[in-house]
């Protein structure tokens, strides 16, 4: 069957019996690049799985034995919307491993399977998109195994995001040239998986690259108007199906970014500067040969992070070699040039830009992450250059089409391989002192000398909640209550936006009173390679009833009073406005109250109070969707204690009922709804396309 091919403008046949040759070799590259993990019964290991993924992931499988689904997850800090952090991954398809196996057992197999399921679908996009086997075998291999992306294994949410890019354009190329919509249903597919659970920081870079590929194939079509209608309708049909069904998380994470810690920058800046390249620094980067060499040297903006081999001069010369012939693949050629200007940060240009079109990008750190998506682009063109080559009639075009394959298969294998790591499970053991735990915890990290990485998230893993966690995105008036409440204030600057860098935030103050109103029950420390426990037992109890309000609404003033000795979080509810209704006479009611709990699951909580009146607080995070009745009416949720749920009883008895009902599910009904639309509409596209 003959295919019309972008850039080659020609017909080729397919040789079916050389791609399966080409998928099983890819697929045995990295099943042997992990052997560790496949065969040796060893777990992947790294930074970020360390302190954050593996931990993130166990998750999963603790809810699948915990027998049910949130909307709220009351584990991590005050609890937070389960989807509100984009990263958990909570619907994402590869990630749905974690929800039925252990995750050390996941994490031997995760990484070669990721890999090999992306090396095959690049594999895949290039040949469709018109290149023969060699050179697509070769782009395949210069972007999974030279390129950024495999620093991003132990990155679950963006390795699984740049695996369904390939995806998604290799069904929206299946669609224009088989001129059946169902294919255009599955982009849409394609692109709602790169949505769940992915990264934010991707998914901008990947819109930008889909917007490169598709644009052409859209607006490349001059005098078919038919024909274009077409494309743009498909288009249209599978943003609407990838968008709709991504709206369950796309949504709740938006709403997540606007009271996010980010927002509490005192200077935006330091994200969109931190861990950007170097003019000189990004050569270096696409040499990696030249790190066989040299040792890797540190970043000029961003140590200790180093500089590490990217892709090979021999992608980079294939790639010139491509831009030599007619027609020249601008697009692909001029968007590789607009993220390696991106690696500079603003000095490139290319932040201040995405600023202007997506609203959080001044949220997303470390722009010389955008080596990745041209590191894409670039094994593209490697893949053209080749593929040209080829087609010439120079003599040694085969002996130089091996030598390239052999030697990107090299610089992968001897300079990016060892930077993967394996080792016994038990790295993964969560300590008993955790595991045991009473009540909130917290494992204080600026105390502790030599703290195993893991142990900072291990209370998720283990289903404890945990006060104090390493997170993308924490809550502001949890992060801003937590620090002033033992600073008094959100500053000094400088040591406020690097916590919120690091997104941990230290326990510089254990006895600070706001830790009482956080019901902190429990301290864990490690010194000497052992686990201390201390215990707390001033943490205030699940539900309480505070007898007066103290209204500060000066933000210096109410910070300051949050880490006052003189505050005591059982006798007064600090909050910055008056509470509707609010008597000054019941604040000198007697504290003694009857609380009878009759549900406390994570999305419902029901009481019996019966007082003299006060403000009921509950230990929970005061954010947008959580509504209250009191005696079956609508009643006015306070944010109290900083970040803590109240609501205001008069004296005698009561039925106070809380309930999480976010705002955006009913938006994310509909998103469902448009996506079921657009795919039976584009199916009949495509019947009628067959008829045609």
């Amino acid at each position: 069957m003959g295919i019309k091919f972008g850039y080659l403008n020609e017909k080729r046949s397919a040789s079916p019996g050389l791609d399966l040759a080409a998928g099983a070799f890819l697929v045995a590259f990295f099943v042997l690049w992990h052997a560790a993990g496949v065969f040796g019964g060893q777990v992947y290991v790294a930074e970020d799985s360390l302190a954050y993924f593996f931990s993130n992931r166990a998750a999963h499988y603790g809810l699948i034995g915990g027998g049910g689904f949130s909307l709220w997850d009351p584990l991590p800090g005050l609890g937070q919307p389960r989807l509100g952090n984009i990263q958990s991954g909570l619907l994402a398809p590869v990630s749905s491993f974690f929800y039925w196996v252990p995750t050390e057992a996941v994490f031997r197999f995760y990484p070669a399977g990721v890999m090999s399921a992306l090396a095959l679908a690049t594999y895949a996009l290039f040949r469709i998109k018109g290149v023969g086997v060699g050179p697509a075998l070769l782009g395949a291999l210069s972007w999974t195994t030279t390129s950024g992306v495999l620093t991003h294994v132990q990155h679950i949410a963006v390795i699984e995001t740049l695996l369904f890019l390939p995806v998604t354009l290799f069904f929206w190329e299946c669609a224009l040239w088989r001129r059946q919509g169902g294919f255009a249903v599955l982009a849409g597919l394609a692109l709602a998986f790169q949505c769940l659970g992915a990264s934010p920081q991707y998914l901008v870079y990947n819109g930008l690259v889909m917007a490169l590929w598709m644009g052409r194939d859209l607006f490349g079509v001059r005098h078919d108007r038919a024909e274009r209608t077409r494309r743009i309708a498909y288009g249209l049909g599978m943003a609407g199906v990838g968008l709709g069904l991504a709206s369950w998380q796309l949504l709740p994470f938006l709403e997540m970014v606007q009271h996010s810690h980010r927002a509490l920058l005192h200077d935006p800046e330091v994200f969109s500067g931190l861990f950007r390249a170097a003019p000189h620094e990004i050569p270096l980067a696409l040499a990696a040969e030249s790190f066989a060499f040299m040792p890797a040297p540190l970043l000029e903006h961003g140590a200790p992070y180093r500089n590490q081999p990217q892709l090979s001069v021999v992608v980079l010369a294939l790639s010139a070699f491509a831009m030599m012939g007619r027609p020249r693949p601008w697009m692909p050629a001029l968007g590789a040039a607009f993220f390696l200007l991106g690696m500079l940060g603003a000095e490139g240009g290319v932040t201040p830009l995405l600023r202007e079109i997506f609203p959080f990008a001044d949220r997303l750190r470390a722009p010389y992450r955008m080596i990745v998506p041209a590191s894409f682009l670039l094994s593209w063109l490697a893949a053209l250059g080749l593929e040209r080559l080829l087609r010439s009639d120079w003599r040694g075009r085969q002996a130089v089409a091996i030598f390239c394959l052999v030697w990107i298969v090299g610089v992968g294998w001897f300079l990016k391989r060892p930077l993967d790591h394996y080792t016994d499970a038990d790295i993964y053991a969560i300590p008993k002192s955790i595991t045991q735990a009473e009540g909130r915890l917290v494992v204080d990290f600026a105390h502790s000398r030599r703290l195993p990485p893991f142990a900072i998230n291990a209370g998720l893993a283990a289903g404890v909640p945990t006060l104090l966690m390493r997170e993308v995105l924490i809550p502001s008036n949890f992060f801003a209550a937590y620090y002033a409440g033992q600073h008094g204030a959100l500053g000094p600057p400088e040591d406020f936006d690097r916590a919120i860098v690091s997104a941990a935030l230290p326990l510089d103050n254990p006895q600070a009173p706001i830790f009482d109103a956080f019901g902190l029950r429990t301290v864990i420390r490690y010194q000497g390679g052992l686990f201390s426990t201390e215990r707390r037992n001033g943490a205030l109890a699940r539900f309480t009833l505070v007898p007066g309000v103290r209204v500060e609404q000066d933000p210096d003033r109410f910070f300051a009073r949050l880490a006052s000795p003189d505050w005591d979080p059982r006798r007064e509810a600090l909050v910055s406005a008056p509470v509707p209704g609010w008597r000054e006479t019941e604040s000198e009611a007697a504290p003694s109250a009857r609380i009878e709990v009759l549900v406390d699951e994570s999305d419902e909580q029901s009481l019996d109070v019966e007082s003299r009146g006060g403000v009921l607080v509950t230990s929970g995070l005061f954010f947008p969707g959580w509504t209250v009745r009191v005696d079956g009416l609508r009643a006015e949720p306070i944010e109290v204690q900083g970040a803590l749920r109240g609501v205001a009883l008069s004296a005698g008895s009561h039925r106070v009922d809380w309930a999480y009902q976010p705002a955006w599910l009913s938006w994310a009904l509909g998103g469902s709804v448009l996506a079921l639309f657009s795919a039976l509409a584009l199916c009949f596209l495509g019947r009628d396309g067959e008829r045609a």
